[in-house]
């Protein structure tokens, strides 16, 4: 995935530097944010990725721009799962295989203990 401008909280930032902190990262489009954010299917897995605002779809394939998709990104840079607003399942599909029965548990059973919330507004859970 190339490296693109996002907003992390206040911040703009790239995505190559949130990867760095080695974790899956969630980049929403900025027109949709909400309606990702409040996806019940992507709730068993916030405390597992970081959850950044950007509109990939501009550093993608030309059939892809201005359609609100949302990118999951591996740590090593490249793209896990597409999905857009409502339609999350390859996003969703791709997390369970990975985290399994990890996911909804509490944050102190889990191999990932740490909740980095980066996108726009709050830090409280969607």
């Amino acid at each position: 995935m190339p490296d693109v401008r996002i907003s992390g909280g206040r911040n703009a930032i790239t995505l190559h530097g949130v990867l760095r902190r080695g974790r899956h990262v969630l980049v929403i489009p900025t027109a949709h944010t909400d309606a990702v954010l409040h996806d019940p299917a992507l709730g068993p897995y916030w405390a597992d990725l970081d959850v950044v605002t950007g509109d990939v779809g501009e550093a993608q394939a030309p059939e892809h721009r201005g359609k609100g998709l949302a990118v999951l990104v591996r740590p090593d840079g490249h793209i896990a799962a597409r999905g857009r607003p409502g339609r999350m399942a390859a996003v969703t599909g791709y997390l369970c295989e990975l985290f399994g029965e990890s996911a909804g548990q509490p944050a102190s059973s889990r191999k990932y203990t740490s909740v980095r919330r980066l996108a726009g507004s709050s830090s409280q859970s969607p």
